[in-house]
């Protein structure tokens, strides 16, 4: 009976470093993706605008306006006309209201989000 031949060591070797490799690789990866900067999006939410609400409604002309201050403001439009509100908006914490408007000419409505019961709310992108 004869010896088997040699096992040969360098295939093993050859999945060792493939596997370090791949490792090494991952950690690299996860490392870019961990220190990345997420602070810059460019959905950002513009700042609120306030006013007061004594009667425990927004006052329907201020959010009106105060609606085409932000859009120019806080989103660089200019051409914003026909902006509608409803009638009676209370200042209910988180309500939110639909006001519909015209920017250049287009249909477009905006979110308007109580933030607060004194009457601070956010107006949200046209869409």
């Amino acid at each position: 009976m004869t010896a088997p031949p040699p096992r040969s060591n360098a295939l093993m070797i050859v999945l060792v470093v493939c596997v370090i490799a791949i490792l090494g690789l991952l950690m690299v990866i996860t490392t870019i993706l961990i220190n990345r900067d997420d602070t810059a999006t460019p959905t950002s939410t513009p700042p609120p605008v306030t006013i007061t609400a004594p009667t425990g409604n927004l006052d329907h002309a201020a959010v009106e306006s105060g609606i085409a201050k932000v859009l120019k403001s806080s989103y660089g439009i200019d051409d914003v006309s026909n902006i509608q509100c409803p009638p009676a908006m209370p200042s209910q914490l988180a309500a939110v209201y639909l006001c519909a408007l015209k920017i250049g000419g287009d249909n477009k409505s905006v979110t308007v989000t109580v933030t607060r019961a004194d009457g601070t709310y956010e107006v949200g992108r046209p869409r």
